[in-house]
C-alpha cells in the first residue's frame, strides 16, 4: 500500500475531522417561506425573532412580503432577506439573529422606543440603510459612537435623531 502523500501545501486529515469539518459547514439548504424559496439559516432566524419577541411564528409575524409601507416587512430575492422592517413593535433590543442575513441591505427598526444600544450589525456586510429613529439611543455613549462611526465609514446611511 502506498503512503498517501499531501498535494500542494493540503494536509492528509483522518476520516473524523473531514466529517467534522463538512458538519461545521454552513447550510446552504432552501426552505420555503410564503412562496418564495429562503435559505434555511435565514429562515431560522426569522423564526427566533417571531417567537422569541412576538410569540408568533416567521409566518404569522412576518406575513407581509408585498408592502412596504406596513410596519412589519420583509423582501427576500435570490433566497436571501434583504430589506426588513419591524417597526412600531416594542422591540426591546437589535435580535443578535440580525446578523444572520449577510445580504440585507435595508433594515428599518424605528419607533420601537425601547432600542438602546446599537448591536449585533457587524456582519451585515452589504446594508445601505439603517432606521433607528425614535429609540431611545444616546449616540454619545462610547459603544453606541463607536458602533454608529463603523456604520458611517461602511457606508451605511442610518436614520436616526441626529440625521
Amino acid at each position: 500500500m502506498r503512503a498517501l502523500k499531501p498535494i500542494r501545501g493540503n494536509r492528509i486529515v483522518t476520516v473524523e475531522e473531514a466529517l467534522r469539518r463538512v458538519e461545521s459547514m454552513p447550510d446552504f439548504s432552501v426552505v420555503d417561506f410564503r412562496g418564495e424559496p429562503i435559505l434555511k439559516t435565514e429562515y431560522d432566524a426569522l423564526q427566533n425573532i417571531a417567537q422569541t419577541y412576538f410569540g408568533k411564528s416567521a409566518e404569522e409575524f412576518f406575513s407581509n412580503t408585498k408592502y412596504d409601507s406596513f410596519h412589519v416587512y420583509l423582501n427576500i430575492y435570490s433566497q436571501n432577506v434583504k430589506r426588513m422592517k419591524i417597526s412600531n413593535r416594542d422591540l426591546p433590543h437589535i435580535p443578535k439573529e440580525i446578523g444572520k442575513f449577510v445580504l440585507l441591505e435595508s433594515l428599518h427598526l424605528n419607533n420601537n422606543k425601547r432600542i438602546e444600544k446599537i448591536e449585533n450589525v457587524d456582519n451585515l456586510t452589504n446594508l445601505r440603510g439603517l432606521n433607528l429613529m425614535d429609540n431611545p439611543i444616546d449616540y454619545s455613549l462610547p459603544h453606541n459612537k463607536r458602533e454608529l462611526e463603523k456604520l458611517i465609514a461602511r457606508g451605511v446611511y442610518v436614520i436616526n435623531e441626529s440625521s
